[in-house]
């Protein structure tokens, strides 16, 4: 991001009042009362593995809008919601870390294995 956001959530289009409840690298949570049906920007870089849930049901999500390119947007219908910004593991993050593992075993067994040889002879 070229500069800090004023606030961590804002309105783009609509009526709304924001709340924040708990923020964490990985997890923004908010209060919002939308008067009108919403659009907000979530002043956080989209990187894939962030999600939107608005009352616990995830919500598509937008980032390439020119005005904000790279935030996180999305919509909102009208009433009192609980919005939840969650960065969670992508299917090829879980394959990433399977692989780690198994290969730091691997490396694990091979050192150990090369140390009882070693010893034999």
């Amino acid at each position: 991001m070229e500069h800090s956001a004023a606030s961590p959530m804002e309105i783009i289009e609509g009526k709304a009042a924001i709340t924040p409840t708990k923020r964490t690298t990985t997890v923004h949570e908010y209060s919002v009362v939308a008067k009108s049906p919403s659009r907000l920007l979530e002043n956080t870089l989209y990187f894939p593995g962030w999600k939107v849930y608005i009352d616990g049901i995830q919500k598509g999500i937008q980032f390439q809008d020119p005005a904000y390119r790279g935030l996180i947007t999305f919509n909102m219908t009208e009433g009192q919601h609980d919005v939840r910004v969650v960065f969670e593991d992508t299917k090829l993050r879980r394959i990433a870390d399977l692989i780690s593992i198994v290969s730091i075993g691997i490396l694990a067994v091979g050192v150990v294995g090369g140390l009882l040889w070693g010893k034999k002879k």
